[in-house]
């Protein structure tokens, strides 16, 4: 489901800076879209290749989770984000709600009906297993057994190792949101992974800009206090990434 976005509103009188000497390019959910996500580092790389006084510029590339399921080639993506990523830039890897329920199925086989409702079975084809017949659980133990067997070592290391926010400068980096009703330092992972209301509609201050994914929107959606780069390229087919540099905000997409 994708949620129609007004146009691009300015930034407010005070805006919110990114810290002196650094770049930051946030990436929304890819979901298994390997082949945008490789256009997106590419031009990524020229933007920043292009940048004035780059040699003095810490580059950073932020993840905003949702990595797995739906699109085609989840293996194919954390092969890139674990071995292919361009040297000179810093990566930062957030968890979305999708490897958590990845993570969930490895860990307790219970979880597995929800997962697979939500994708999983297309993460399983992209490791070379057999993609049971949708409301068929009779083996779902087996194909627990063999994910565990057929998943690289580095690859469920990367699920375990990312994050759930991560703050820099005026800015808040989740894969969902955060709840309005909570301080930053205060947030629980259940909003910073799932949450849409009350966040998306709220008009206050939350504290700083609120950078995340998660709900798809048909362009990115920039608000006073928050910006959805979630542009649904399982199904879009174009994947969007926000570039920080001081209180500018630049968006590139792979299409």
């Amino acid at each position: 489901m994708f949620f129609k976005t007004k146009a691009t509103s300015p930034p407010p009188k005070s805006a919110p800076t990114f810290p002196n000497n650094h770049v930051g390019y946030a990436i929304g959910d890819i979901h298994g879209c390997a082949e945008a996500l490789k256009s997106l580092l590419k031009k990524i790389v020229i933007d920043f290749n292009l940048l004035e006084n780059k040699s003095k510029l810490q580059p950073s590339l932020i993840f905003l989770g949702d990595y797995i399921d739906r699109g085609p080639s989840s293996k194919e993506v954390i092969d890139i984000l674990t071995s292919k990523l361009p040297r000179e830039f810093e990566p930062i890897f957030l968890r979305g709600n999708h490897e958590e329920a990845f993570l969930d199925f490895i860990d307790d086989i219970s979880s597995g009906k929800t997962w697979f409702n939500h994708g999983g079975l297309d993460t399983l084809a992209s490791y070379g297993l057999p993609v049971p017949v949708i409301g068929d659980f009779s083996a779902i133990d087996e194909l627990k057994y063999c994910l565990r067997h057929a998943l690289p070592m580095k690859h469920e290391a990367f699920f375990r190792s990312t994050v759930t926010s991560y703050e820099i400068g005026d800015y808040f980096f989740a894969h969902a949101g955060v709840n309005p009703a909570n301080p930053l330092n205060q947030q629980d992972d259940k909003s910073l992974l799932w949450i849409r209301e009350p966040f998306l509609s709220s008009t206050r201050d939350l504290g700083a800009c609120i950078v995340h994914g998660h709900t798809p929107v048909d362009t990115p959606d920039r608000k006073f206090n928050r910006i959805n780069i979630d542009t649904g390229a399982y199904s879009s087919g174009n994947l969007t990434c926000a570039r920080f540099i001081g209180t500018d905000v630049h968006f590139i997409q792979s299409k």
